[in-house]
């Protein structure tokens, strides 16, 4: 019985990857030893995401013939000097949250996505329409140590992700430009706090890109809204980029911007 218990999920796990035209387990795992030192206290302990978060992804697609493809993306934040994952944001309240009590929690993205020549539409929890301004696009230093602009502690909560998500991503157009439409739903007890629009435009050719974004979530203090800005433009190992971002929520504003640049050095980079 022993036996047949060990070797039954071997076999659907064989049986999974047949089935899919492709299955990826990948993700990071960043843990530190970190001395702090304050007035009149000081303290060492471990530390997870010092350098890049720790996170666990799975992504499967499927071919369905005829141009169609189907996927998924599950990417799950933990802490691994802890051992337990990140909790999540609820119903796109920037302060509500589910703890998960240790649990696992797909709180960084969790999509089905339907592909064809005409473009991707996307379900579930899933990048907000600002994200990738702040990406390695645009800051030299991704979301990561040395970050340039500070989206944690912006005004508004879903610059980064929103949840109950429906998107549809287009197709290359005139080899250059591309653009994303995303609508997210409360589902809260007044559906109309948490629900929200994006937008994203992308324009690349040659050695520059270009992104603005737009995204609006009504909360009951009043709309977040994001308006961002991104260019680089990159020749041989070096490339210079800026960014700018205005952030709005009821008659509270913050603006930023970055300005960057990033030089490779055979195996080294200098930012």
């Amino acid at each position: 019985m022993k036996h047949f218990f060990v070797l039954t999920p071997l076999a659907l796990a064989c049986g999974l990857s047949q089935a899919q035209s492709g299955l990826h387990l990948s993700g990071t795992v960043d843990a530190a030893v970190q001395h702090i030192r304050g007035s009149g206290e000081s303290r060492s302990g471990m530390s997870s995401g010092g350098n890049a978060t720790s996170k666990l992804i799975i992504r499967g697609t499927e071919d369905l013939g005829n141009g169609l493809q189907a996927g998924f993306w599950l990417e799950s934040g933990f802490y691994a000097d802890e051992g337990t994952f990140a909790p999540v944001n609820v119903r796109n309240q920037p302060h509500l949250t589910a703890s998960t009590s240790g649990g696992m929690a797909f709180d960084r993205k969790a999509i089905l996505t339907l592909k064809n020549p005409l473009g991707t539409l996307q379900a579930g929890r899933d990048w907000s329409p600002t994200y990738e301004t702040y990406t390695g696009k645009f800051d030299p230093f991704a979301v990561s140590i040395g970050i340039g602009l500070n989206y944690a502690g912006s005004s508004n909560g879903n610059g980064v992700r929103v949840a109950n998500s429906l998107a549809y991503v287009s197709p290359l157009l005139a080899r250059s430009l591309s653009f994303k439409l995303q609508h997210w739903f409360g589902e809260g007890a007044d559906d109309a706090f948490g629900s929200g629009d994006g937008m994203r435009l992308n324009y690349a050719l040659g050695n520059m890109v270009a992104e603005a974004a737009f995204a609006r979530t009504r909360l009951a203090g009043g709309a977040a809204i994001y308006r961002n800005l991104g260019v680089n433009y990159s020749w041989g190992d070096t490339m210079a980029s800026m960014s700018f971002n205005h952030d709005q929520q009821g008659l509270v504003a913050s603006e930023g911007w970055l300005i960057g640049l990033r030089q490779r050095l055979g195996a080294h980079e200098l930012k």
